[in-house]
């Protein structure tokens, strides 16, 4: 399955063959006070010792006892499992395999699998420090009163919903027309009960009696993140059913997905979550490809393996949906979660909707920061000019200028941009007082629209210097640049990186617009959402946390059951 359960049983199989492992997986999706926060995650995972000169050797076998269960060993032995080879009553003959796109689930069902390609883009917050992050995540979703691409009917209720009115439930009591009931399957993401998934949980104790436990599934694999000098580790946890509509003709869709983003925070600034493959075999464990990148002596593990966390020296898997190749900080997956001592931060985040269609936002929230408690006008012949009123703004509205409530945290302003004259003859041109600008103003904090998919940048800068390849390094000259085999002082980095300027990015102040595409088989996804402040205060006033959140994610989506 694209997501993984957080009760789980692990095996280390030979790594010449595929990584079948069931194991634990983590995905970021505005605080709302009516969904319990989740209990503290502990992997619920069989604890052994594998040797790994054995794994790298690829050892047939590195575990002892007890014998694990997992997806291909012919038997219906773990929750996600609706069948399993031979053992297929549920659907004789068409169980998928446990390398294919639906491993053991039916393939009579219709469903979907959708997978988050390269090149996904997640801005957080408004200081631009944490825009053009990539991102990795995957679900499988249930399929409801459709016939497929070819039709007739190509419409598709997605997620749990009833079987009358189609409404979104999650359980019965949802449905309360008579006659009616909650279709609920198994894959359904959102956490409940193992016995009965129509019983909601956040905890294990919501679930009492033999072999019921609550059920947790994970967006993806961990998602690096970094926003100047501070990096994270962030793994997505579902915490509602994924509801919405597709059109398997055309490849619209919308779907409502929330998750508890869990925040880690190890210090590991090169690795921010542990790797699968390709890391130094030493107590560092930085990133590599050749032995050439560790220090003498020190090999390069090019299998995948679990760099650390509470699956270190274990097999992984590390070709999408269960993992993915970060840019900047190497390949991560979801049999290689963070520790989760490690974690500082669980943030309710909700795309309402992620959809293929276009998703807008507008300033209307008072800023904390103590220069941009004004407002400006939206629209019109004097766009970004301060007002009180409406009336002051031909042409547009008299509006607050930021895009998420203000609650804790760094004090939210629209962006970190230096200011622009607007309009006359400096127009563009740095400024500070309105004197600089001639038959114009002078805008602080002015973001224009680049014309990349209404990514804005600063008209005036900031300009920031980071290394050409570890783009989270800040630098000043191109030896903070390289190692020190090139007279450089970063340990981590290449030898022929260089320091790079470029113009910091933000959310164009009079609003945000994403835009994505329908395509049956390879659309890309857009969501404008929240973040609400975490507890660490370096992290918030680096990426400008309260604030907007911004993807655009291209996608793979699989169909099966049609």
């Amino acid at each position: 399955m694209t997501t993984q359960l957080t009760r789980t049983r692990s095996r280390c199989i030979g790594l010449g063959a595929a990584a079948i492992a069931v194991v634990l997986a983590f995905g970021l999706a505005t605080a709302h006070a009516q969904t319990p926060a989740p209990t503290p995650d502990v992997p619920k995972v069989i604890t052994t010792t594998c040797d790994l000169a054995a794994m790298e050797a690829k050892a047939d076998a590195c575990l002892t006892n007890p014998v694990p269960l997992f997806c291909g060993d012919n038997a219906v032995n773990v929750p996600e499992e609706e069948c399993d080879g031979s053992d297929d009553a549920g659907c004789p003959g068409r169980c998928g395999a446990p390398d294919g796109d639906f491993p053991c689930l039916c393939l009579n069902i219709k469903r979907t699998r959708v997978i988050t390609n390269a090149g996904a883009d997640l801005d957080i917050g408004w200081t631009g420090q944490a825009h053009d992050q990539a991102e990795g995540s995957g679900y499988v979703a249930d399929l409801y009163d459709c016939d497929g691409p070819g039709g007739p009917d190509v419409e598709c209720v997605v997620g749990p919903n009833c079987n009358i009115s189609k409404a979104a439930c999650g359980n019965n009591a949802g449905c309360p027309t008579p006659g009616d009931f909650c279709r609920k399957e198994r894959t359904a993401v959102g956490p409940h009960c193992n016995l009965d998934r129509m019983v909601a949980c956040t905890s294990d104790a919501q679930c009492p009696g033999t072999g019921n436990f609550c059920v947790k599934q994970y967006n993806g694999r961990p998602v690096p993140l970094t926003a100047g000098a501070i990096s994270v580790c962030v793994a997505n946890e579902f915490s509602e059913d994924i509801v919405g509509t597709a059109n398997l003709a055309t490849g619209e869709s919308a779907v409502r997905l929330r998750q508890w983003s869990q925040v880690h925070l190890e210090g590991n600034i090169p690795q921010p979550c542990p790797v699968c493959g390709n890391w130094c075999n030493d107590a560092i464990r930085r990133n590599c490809t050749t032995d050439a990148d560790c220090d003498a002596g020190v090999t390069c593990v090019t299998e995948p393996i679990c760099s650390r966390g509470p699956n270190k020296n274990q097999a992984c898997r590390s070709d999408p949906p269960f993992g993915g190749v970060s840019p900047l900080f190497g390949i991560t997956s979801v049999d290689c979660p963070p520790a989760p001592a490690s974690k500082i931060a669980t943030i309710d985040i909700l795309y309402d909707p992620a959809t293929t269609g276009t998703v807008t936002r507008v300033p209307t929230y008072s800023c904390g920061h103590p220069g941009f408690r004004f407002k400006t006008c939206r629209g019109g012949t004097n766009n970004g000019a301060r007002c009180t009123v409406t009336s002051e703004c031909t042409g547009g509205v008299c509006s607050e200028q930021c895009f998420c409530p203000s609650v804790g945290g760094t004090p939210q302003a629209p962006n970190q941009c230096d200011g622009a004259c607007v309009g006359g003859a400096n127009d563009a041109s740095f400024c500070t007082a309105a004197s600089e600008c001639p038959g114009g103003f002078c805008h602080i904090g002015d973001c224009r629209d680049s014309g990349a998919n209404n990514e804005g940048v600063c008209t005036t800068g900031p300009i920031d210097q980071k290394c050409s390849a570890h783009a989270f390094r800040g630098c000043v000259v191109d030896t903070d640049c390289r190692p020190a085999s090139a007279s450089g002082n970063c340990p981590y980095c290449l030898t022929e990186e260089t320091c790079v300027s470029k113009t910091r990015e933000c959310y164009v102040n009079s609003g945000v617009v994403r835009t994505g595409v329908a395509h049956p088989t390879d659309p890309v996804a857009v969501a404008l959402f929240c973040i609400t402040a975490t507890p660490s205060s370096a992290t918030n006033s680096t990426a400008g946390l309260p604030g907007l959140g911004s993807i655009r994610s291209p996608q793979t989506r699989k169909l099966t059951g049609f």
